[in-house]
């Protein structure tokens, strides 16, 4: 990338020629060259140079799973979130916690309405952070607990009205210390539905800018960086080991109104897709937006350390979590981006909308 010891300047042409050899291989001997090949083996054994656990058999025992989504009902439909090794479980407990309050009642993010919102993430984010893991760590019981709406009742009784709970456990109080927070990285939200009825929610991530700033030997692959979330705590079902997944947060979603896609949507953006997803269908489905304002509407986001919202949000509304001892942060962006697709079930008419917070755009043909 810095052809003789400088980055190219404008004009100037630049070509990967050992990355181009690498997808002419992938083209012509397919993708298991990748896993069970030449190229396995040329990535194994630049890393066993560097030192690292990554071994070739690594490679040849991936697998790729078809899992069974967790589900909840909001606001009587059906909303299909990932399983563990992904953060699904997060969104579904924000809304399983918000469904039994009056929202409409308390109107779109006023004080109140945010104030129970974030109190909401905070339950489900010490859950996240204790319970997500590889899904042949965490038991499919304690999962399907946590997503149920008997558990979003007791924890329902956490949250005073008045004011933010001081401190905030995860199922057990005596749960396994959390992994890392996730850091900056680019993911991209693809929502596509055809006229059978057919939908696809898709994301994929970059993670890291620059993946792990590994190039794999000659074959011009930069290595990804996702198992960085990893714990290294060893009473932690996200502990590294082999043959694990580690914990990560992307989770498209789709909504099913009698049993058929009534959305096909997701939010980018690391910890804030869960916040997003629970933001985002409470715009829809109890605020009755359309699906360009339901991804539109300004944004609350709890990073851990206090409560980010966007400048949508009015003074009142900033003044009123003050007052509920909510610690407000300045922070720019971090707000995550949306595409969905809404299919409407009685015309057949494609909803699309985009996010204009990110490069996106709502397109038919």
């Amino acid at each position: 990338f810095l052809p003789n010891g400088r980055a190219p300047k404008a004009g100037e042409t630049f070509s990967n020629s050992k990355l181009a050899t690498t997808l002419e291989r992938l083209s012509s001997d397919g993708s298991e060259t990748f896993y069970r090949g030449e190229l396995a083996h040329e990535v194994s054994k630049d890393l066993s140079r560097r030192g690292s656990w990554f071994s070739e058999t690594d490679f040849s025992s991936h697998r790729s799973d078809w899992v069974t989504p967790l589900r909840t009902m909001f606001r009587g439909r059906e909303i299909l979130e990932l399983p563990p090794n992904t953060q699904g479980l997060t969104a579904i407990e924000i809304l399983n916690i918000l469904d039994e309050y009056d929202l409409e009642s308390l109107g779109h993010n006023s004080p109140n309405y945010l104030h129970l919102f974030i109190e909401a993430v905070r339950i489900a984010f010490a859950d996240r952070d204790a319970y997500v893991a590889d899904s042949t760590a965490v038991k499919t019981e304690v999962i399907k607990y946590l997503c149920s709406k008997s558990y979003a009742a007791s924890r329902r009784d956490e949250i005073e009205l008045t004011r933010s709970a001081s401190r905030v456990s995860a199922w057990r109080q005596d749960g396994p210390v959390p992994p890392p927070r996730v850091g900056s990285g680019d993911t991209v939200c693809l929502a596509a539905a055809d006229s059978n009825g057919n939908v696809v929610s898709l994301i994929q991530s970059l993670f890291g800018a620059f993946g792990s700033g590994v190039m794999a030997g000659d074959t011009g692959i930069v290595l990804q960086n996702r198992a960085s979330l990893f714990s290294i705590d060893p009473r932690h079902p996200n502990c590294l080991a082999p043959g694990k997944r580690s914990f990560h947060t992307l989770i498209p979603a789709v909504v099913l109104e009698k049993r058929k896609p009534l959305l096909a949507f997701g939010v980018m953006g690391g910890d804030m897709q869960a916040q997003g997803h629970a933001q985002v269908i409470a715009n829809f489905l109890a605020f009755d937006m359309n699906i360009q304002e339901a991804g539109e509407a300004a944004r609350a986001r709890w990073t851990g350390e206090g409560v980010a919202v966007e400048s949508g949000i009015s003074s009142e509304a900033r003044a009123g979590l003050s007052t509920r001892m909510h610690h407000l942060i300045n922070e720019i962006g971090g707000f995550g981006g949306f595409q969905g697709i809404e299919i409407d079930q009685v015309g057949g008419v494609l909803k699309g909308g985009s996010d204009p917070r990110k490069d996106g755009v709502a397109i038919g043909w």
